[in-house]
């Protein structure tokens, strides 16, 4: 699934945990379903016994091996009964877990799309940044030719350089870095 570790067990771990739990119930159902079939098949074969018997003792003999058969049957149908239930309740929650595990990768790829969606959002998209930093170089651009003071013009210089810089690199900015920038040039100009 989604190879998520809780305390140091994996979704992988857990996955093969409950498979071999139910591998080993099918496994013992199998076991039991054969005894129970041994003993049918035994129980068959005392009744054929007892109807072919001459004698009044041999009927009686063999009505005492079809008691006890019968009861075996019954001892053994019953174990095989809790075994088939474990069984299914093994598969159950196997496939529970399993689909529980398919939502939960589910829901963490729905938060990974929503969180690269949030941090998308905070960036401007190309267009609109190259337009703004555009406008924001032409209006220092015209700033460092309107004012007198060299220092100024150093000043407003190296914040054309720095703008010039994210524009060659390529990175994309944020709003916030763009309000940022636009802060920094009304301080230079004042």
């Amino acid at each position: 699934m989604s190879g998520r570790t809780n305390l140091g067990i994996t979704d992988e771990f857990m996955q093969s945990m409950r498979q071999e739990r139910v591998n080993n119930l099918m496994g013992e159902l199998e076991t039991r379903t054969g005894h129970k079939d041994n003993l049918a098949k035994a129980l068959a074969q005392a009744r054929a016994n007892y109807l072919n018997a001459e004698t009044e003792a041999e009927k009686e003999q063999f009505q005492k091996v079809i008691d006890d058969l019968e009861s075996k049957l019954e001892d053994a149908t019953e174990q095989w009964q809790e075994v088939w239930i474990a069984a299914l309740q093994a598969n159950k929650e196997a496939y529970e877990a399993t689909m529980q595990d398919i939502v939960d990768s589910f829901d963490d790829y729905a938060d990974r799309i929503k969180l690269w969606d949030e941090a998308n959002e905070r960036y401007l998209e190309g267009y609109r940044q190259q337009y703004e930093l555009a406008k924001l170089t032409r209006d220092i651009s015209n700033s460092i030719n309107d004012k007198d003071s060299i220092r100024a013009k150093k000043e407003l210089q190296k914040l054309e350089d720095k703008i010039r810089g994210i524009k060659e690199s390529g990175r994309q900015i944020s709003e916030d870095e763009l309000n940022l920038l636009q802060k920094e040039y009304e301080l230079r100009l004042a």
